[in-house]
């Protein structure tokens, strides 16, 4: 009797943990065809703290996401700020596993201290598979009451021409570059603590000459130049076949092209030239890019390249993107790969040593060694 209850046992045992173990695996995959549940949470790194630019589009995507990922996972942001973007990134390649549940949400200031090969990097873009990428911009602006009250201002202003940065191997290295095409005298203040601040000391006429992305130009400098306290000069435009057009996001602000031509009479030209395009396309026509892991599953990555598609075809998600980031397209499907090959080819050894050597012999960038870019 005793020998058939354990038998008897034995076999319900066998069949609850069979059941489990279907059970098990529909509740990871959902279907043959659906990678992620409901019960699956993916979590997105922000290398930033909260409430910057990255991490407020990061923030507006997620539930996005969530809703159209196949599954409908959880999606939570993390934010891993520290070393300008370089503490999450290497979280992400180092710490994070492969398994289809981390993701990381990059920035063009990521993107310059790979151009830069800061210290302390341990990540690299080519060990990463992209989801979808955001397109950005970048306007400059001028304090009318402090010297620079328009375009032509620039080549003879009437006070020396000031712009704060908070660093050489920041954001503002760009900048400083489309300085050198305009060929503008320009005296540069480092060491703000960020964009704030430079922002408060170009209102209070520390510094009269700015540049803010289009998330910090739509909501706080268009106020300004509402009020006649600050004057839009150029956005860099987009990079398009080679070309420099307006940025969407600014049509009636000309382009850096357009005010060299005005300001020299003919288009810009030479090698600065095709450097400034090639790093202002990596940094801005592809400004931010959700990465997996190069090992993370391809069913993960597919079903995530997929929601970028049905995302960008939101109405609800263009309305809300539209106040806070502008009418950028999201680069999803099939253009996402090449448009990273092609920023991964603008930042290739010749344009980052170039670049480099440019801010060591300008503003005294520690160099580094052409071999460490290899």
């Amino acid at each position: 009797m005793l020998r058939k209850g354990l038998i008897l046992v034995s076999i319900l045992l066998l069949a609850v943990s069979t059941l489990f173990a279907a059970g098990g695996a529909e509740s990871r995959d959902g279907s043959a065809d659906t990678f992620y549940t409901s019960r699956d949470t993916l979590e997105v790194i922000v290398s930033w703290s909260a409430g910057g630019g990255t991490d407020t589009i990061a923030r507006l995507m997620a539930p996005y996401l969530s809703k159209h990922i196949e599954g409908e996972p959880g999606v939570q942001i993390i934010n891993v700020a520290g070393g300008g973007g370089i503490q999450g990134h290497n979280e992400f390649a180092l710490r994070r596993r492969p398994d289809g549940t981390n993701m990381l949400f990059s920035a063009g200031s990521s993107q310059i201290a790979y151009l830069l090969n800061e210290p302390g990097i341990r990540f690299d873009f080519r060990d990463m598979q992209p989801a979808f990428g955001v397109p950005a911009g970048a306007v400059i602006y001028s304090n009318p009451q402090a010297g620079v009250s328009s375009v032509d201002d620039l080549l003879n202003p009437s006070e020396p021409i000031r712009f704060g940065s908070i660093g050489v191997a920041s954001t503002d290295a760009i900048v400083l570059l489309a300085f050198d095409v305009l060929g503008l005298d320009v005296q540069t203040i480092f060491g703000y603590e960020g964009s704030g601040a430079i922002r408060v000391a170009f209102e209070q006429g520390e510094v009269n000459i700015n540049r803010d992305g289009t998330i910090g130009y739509l909501g706080n400098v268009l106020p300004l130049v509402e009020d006649g306290l600050a004057v839009p000069l150029f956005t860099f435009g987009q990079v398009r076949d080679g070309q420099v057009v307006r940025d969407p996001a600014f049509p009636d602000i000309p382009t850096i092209a357009e005010v060299h031509e005005r300001l020299h009479g003919v288009p810009p030209s030479g090698d600065t030239w095709e450097m400034f395009k090639a790093i202002s396309s990596a940094l801005f026509t592809l400004e931010k890019v959700m990465w997996f892991q190069k090992d993370a599953p391809a069913e993960a990555v597919q079903a995530v390249k997929d929601a970028g598609v049905k995302i960008s075809a939101d109405p609800e998600f263009r309305s809300h993107a539209q106040s806070i980031f502008g009418p950028y397209e999201l680069i999803v499907g099939d253009e996402i790969e090449s448009a990273v090959h092609d920023m991964l080819s603008a930042l290739s050894v010749e344009v980052r040593n170039e670049f480099i050597q440019f801010l060591v012999d300008n503003y005294g960038l520690s160099p580094r060694s052409a071999e460490a870019q290899q």
